[in-house]
């Protein structure tokens, strides 16, 4: 199955002005079960520490959840954790990679780039990427990414969820595996990796008028996942 991107967008966002307007803006279900549970464990300024994350009260998104590691000098991105339904997606688990090792199908960019917009900014991110078919149905892919801080300072951590619109096995299984990024090949500066950033964060969140509210999504309780 081949498929070409149509449309991609990304940006940061302040937790406390814009969650009202994004949220509406969310195909997924899964995402603002995240997105809630990380504002809950917020005090003030202070980010979210990893240790504060409990599974149970995201138990629904739980195979759509990453947990990353950030390392500094050089800026790297370990795959700490990779929900099951990433890797059926992915066909691949890169549980235990560095960002910057791997391509994923899309078009060989680097996914560090977009850890390192949230760790510059210090604030969540959210992305969707539209695919089509020449002639079959389009597709989207939907993810967020928020910081975690376990001395409350330094970002050290880092929590994300991706949701896709349903594919069929077949449909899954036709999508081209991630693979291992040759170190020959281009690998972006830090300028380019902002440049390219630049192209895709073409639309921020703004505060809108009568925006209808998205329903509540429960937090599922009892035991730990």
């Amino acid at each position: 199955m081949e498929l070409q991107i149509v449309g991609d967008s990304f940006f940061t966002f302040d937790p406390v002005r814009d969650v009202d307007a994004l949220l509406p803006r969310i195909h997924s279900a899964k995402i603002p079960v995240v997105l809630k549970h990380w504002l809950s464990l917020r005090t003030g300024e202070a980010l979210p520490a990893s240790r504060d994350i409990d599974p149970a009260a995201i138990k629904s998104a739980l195979p759509h959840v990453m947990i990353t590691g950030i390392s500094y000098d050089p800026f790297r991105v370990l795959y700490r954790l990779v929900g099951t339904e990433i890797v059926r997606w992915a066909r691949f688990d890169f549980t235990n990679r560095y960002a910057d090792e791997l391509i994923f199908q899309d078009d060989g960019r680097d996914w560090t780039d977009y850890y390192r917009a949230v760790v510059e900014a210090r604030q969540p991110a959210f992305g969707v990427t539209d695919w089509a078919e020449a002639d079959g149905p389009p597709y989207w892919a939907e993810f967020l990414i928020c910081p975690l801080s376990d001395n409350g300072k330094t970002i050290n951590r880092c929590i994300a969820v991706e949701d896709y619109k349903i594919m069929n096995v077949l449909e899954v299984e036709a999508r081209e595996p991630v693979s291992e990024r040759k170190r020959d090949q281009d690998e972006a500066t830090v300028d380019e990796a902002k440049a390219r950033l630049a192209t895709i964060t073409q639309s921020q969140v703004q505060p809108q008028q009568n925006v209808t509210q998205p329903e509540e999504i429960q937090m599922p309780g009892g035991d730990k996942h």
